[in-house]
């Protein structure tokens, strides 16, 4: 079967393909499939990341902080301090743990 096309024929079930350019094909498609592998690994560790207990104190310090006198809490100044002191000490000590465990790691 011959299909027209304005700028030339195309005969259906009629490709040839060198064994270099089978091999380019296979090593392209080896690459995209590694490529996707890549991004749904990042994916699903990015996800993960707003699970962590930092990323949860940083939401709940900011959260504390904005609505406080919202909804009625009426913490002082240095109240709010020493909140934001201890969630952002914790958040430091775990971050450099972190560190620390992917610097071991590899």
């Amino acid at each position: 079967m011959v299909k027209k096309t304005k700028s030339k024929e195309i005969k259906d079930d009629t490709v040839t393909l060198t064994p270099e350019d089978a091999a380019a094909i296979a090593d392209i498609l080896q690459q995209m499939d590694g490529e996707v592998r890549e991004l749904k690994r990042n994916k699903y560790s990015y996800l993960r990341s707003y699970k962590s207990r930092k990323f949860i104190l940083s939401i709940l310090g900011g959260i504390i902080i904005l609505v406080n006198n919202r909804i009625g809490l009426n913490l002082s100044y240095e109240e709010i301090a020493m909140i934001a002191g201890l969630f952002s000490s914790f958040i430091f000590v775990e971050g450099t743990r972190d560190a620390i465990e992917a610097r071991n790691k590899n």
